[in-house]
């Protein structure tokens, strides 16, 4: 993607003034996306001395508890992205490396049913190396504080990138087969289309489902498993081991150490931590790919959150 993308950008929308909110659009390409109706961030904006703010719009939702996680990690996600393209210098071309991300939410906020919900971003980035970011978010809905985030990622040149990557190419999209889904209601999820776990050969552990037909976790082809889609798969093992009250991620800390492929089961693993009777109801994911592990994802859910 050629460099001139951020420059037409912001020729067409600066609005002028220092920090001043640029007009709502951010290209897809900046947060690595085909569907324009999946890009939630509408604008940012630098404050200057590794500070900035990115704006988003969540569409209407008429179901809360199966859209907010992925409401939330996207907008997460896509706001360090286009701070990391759009002010941090990381080329378009280079393929970004999540290695962890956190949040914390408020146990009392839902998000609004019905109709859309305008969210700001307070952004704050420091380098963590030669080609790697940390980056902190505040996000606020109607000025008030709803969550925070650590987000810990790497970028790679494509050269590298395929060198690494040379063993799994592309062609593995959507050639797995696709087990049956374990029961909708089971994982919070109304829709068996919705279920990213098929049934395993012991209570609390499963085979991740990679349903490419998905369009809201596979949004177009890449090599690997997408990272949102490791933590729907941890989110739907934690309803399935503390149902059937609803779980509900206030707090999530999450490690990944390397990719989960398409040619190969992934087995996810699922457990109540057990902890002091304090309201709050912790369970650790792990996912295994070939005998190693992949990713570990620790979610909280507050009793009556």
């Amino acid at each position: 993607m050629s460099s001139s993308l951020l420059a037409d950008y912001r020729r067409t929308n600066r609005t002028g003034g220092a920090g001043a909110p640029r007009k709502a659009g951010v290209p897809k390409e900046y947060v690595h996306l085909q569907q324009e109706e999946a890009v939630l961030v509408t604008g940012w904006s630098s404050h200057g001395a590794d500070r900035y703010t990115a704006t988003a719009r969540w569409p209407e939702a008429a179901d809360e508890e199966s859209s907010e996680l992925l409401l939330l990690t996207q907008t997460i996600r896509q706001s360090c992205l286009v701070v990391a393209h759009a002010e941090r210098s990381v080329p378009l071309s280079h393929q970004t490396l999540m290695e962890r991300l956190d949040f914390s939410l408020a146990q009392d906020y839902r998000v609004p049913r019905n109709k859309p919900a305008d969210l700001v971003a307070d952004v704050s980035c420091r380098s963590t190396g030669h080609r790697s970011l940390q980056v902190r978010l505040t996000l606020l809905h109607a000025e008030r504080p709803i969550g925070e985030s650590v987000v810990d990622f790497s970028w790679i040149a494509p050269a590298v990138y395929r060198r690494l990557r040379g063993e799994h190419p592309h062609s593995a999209w959507g050639k797995a087969p696709v087990p049956a889904p374990v029961a909708a209601h089971t994982v919070g999820r109304a829709h068996a289309s919705e279920v990213v776990l098929a049934p395993a050969d012991r209570p609390g552990r499963w085979q991740l489902r990679t349903d490419v037909g998905n369009a809201a976790l596979y949004d177009h082809p890449v090599d690997h498993v997408p990272g949102l889609v490791l933590i729907e798969a941890a989110c739907q093992a934690a309803q399935v081991v503390t149902g059937p009250a609803v779980f509900r991620p206030v707090e999530m800390a999450s490690a990944y150490a390397r990719y989960v492929e398409f040619d190969a089961p992934c087995w996810i693993e699922a457990a109540v931590v057990p902890v002091p009777d304090d309201g709050v109801t912790r369970v650790e994911v792990t996912g295994v790919q070939n005998g190693r592990t992949a990713f570990g994802i620790t979610l909280a859910s507050a009793s009556g959150a």
